[in-house]
């Protein structure tokens, strides 16, 4: 790429979203960041990796949703006791660790609401991957070796997470499709073919913003 372009991914479970955002970085020979980039920088700052597994978006509970209800997308709130959540303080340091990535040079950036958090930048793709929930099936069943019933169960919950998490920190409803430039389902094309769409659409936005 001739441009510091930061490719953001959003996905369903299930969408092969991280091989494909693995893929997208290896052909241009840039930076791919996903959940274990995320933990260490939240372990950099002080808080430990357990507490992070404890409330990171893949174990959000009921009270989340709670809350996602009475507070609309915006962070830094502060308990009865006048101390800000722990949830809250993960997101900022996740927040400006995303926004610190960026200004660095081109990178693929998967999940962490950074579609919203990268929202006023316009060297920003972004994209949300779906696929129909069958097919999804099948993936989660191979990549974790499990039966049907149960790769539908943990489809279903991580979806409903990713949900909850997006719309309590942004106060946008996940994978809408006025919230993405590109939306894809991988099913049809497989990882490959997904790829090479994606890839396509990144090549065409970069001549176009050289020319801004």
């Amino acid at each position: 790429m001739k441009n510091n372009i930061v490719i953001c991914i959003s996905r369903e479970c299930g969408c092969c979203g991280r091989d494909i955002g693995h893929k997208l970085a290896a052909i241009h020979n840039i930076p791919f960041y996903d959940k274990e980039q995320v933990m260490d920088a939240v372990n950099k700052s002080g808080i430990g990796k357990e507490i992070f597994e404890a409330i990171d978006e893949q174990n959000v509970n009921s009270l989340l949703f709670t809350l996602a209800n009475n507070f609309r997308g915006s962070f830094g709130k502060y308990s009865a006791s006048g101390t800000v959540s722990m949830t809250d303080r993960i997101f900022v340091i996740v927040n400006d660790f995303i926004k610190d990535i960026a200004s660095k040079g081109s990178c693929v950036i998967l999940g962490r609401c950074a579609n919203h958090i990268l929202s006023d930048y316009d060297n920003v793709v972004k994209i949300f991957i779906y696929a129909d929930f069958d097919e999804r099936v099948k993936v989660v069943m191979h990549r974790e070796n499990v039966n049907e019933k149960t790769a539908k169960t943990i489809i279903k919950k991580t979806d409903r997470n990713r949900s909850a998490y997006h719309h309590y920190y942004t106060g946008e409803v996940w994978g809408e499709r006025s919230e993405y430039d590109l939306i894809i389902n991988s099913a049809l094309l497989g990882v490959d073919g997904t790829v090479d769409i994606i890839n396509n659409f990144v090549t065409k936005f970069d001549e176009l913003y050289t020319e801004k």
